[in-house]
């Protein structure tokens, strides 16, 4: 199976059996000017793909329903299990900025973008 069909898979389950805490995949939770976009897919790559979910617990649910479905792999971000380390100390300058910063996305999503863009 493809990532899609999984990704699409845990849409669907989650509706379906009512799962709350699935959030989406980390490309769907952020917004960022256009000219950024070759720059975030560059740095982020796959992972613009991972599952953002509230826990670990339902990280596990949606791990075995998959399974069961046979439906697909699908790598999950946990948000509580998330602890991003402090990122290189950039300099002080306009030419060059944290991509993090250039992103904008909910604030209880920022564990998951922080472990992405350092």
């Amino acid at each position: 199976r493809s990532l899609w069909e999984a990704v699409r898979a845990v849409e669907r389950i989650a509706a379906e059996k009512k799962i709350g805490g699935v959030y989406g995949m980390l490309i769907e939770l952020f917004d960022v000017d256009e000219k950024f976009f070759t720059a975030v897919e560059t740095a982020a790559a796959n992972q613009l793909f991972h599952v953002v979910v509230d826990t670990d617990e339902t990280a596990a649910r949606m791990l075995k329903e998959l399974q069961q479905a046979n439906a697909g792999r699908v790598t999950f971000m946990p948000l509580n299990r998330l602890r991003p380390q402090d990122g290189p100390q950039y300099p002080d300058s306009e030419d060059v900025i944290p991509m993090v910063k250039k992103l904008k996305f909910e604030e209880r999503f920022k564990p998951a973008f922080r472990q992405i863009f350092r």
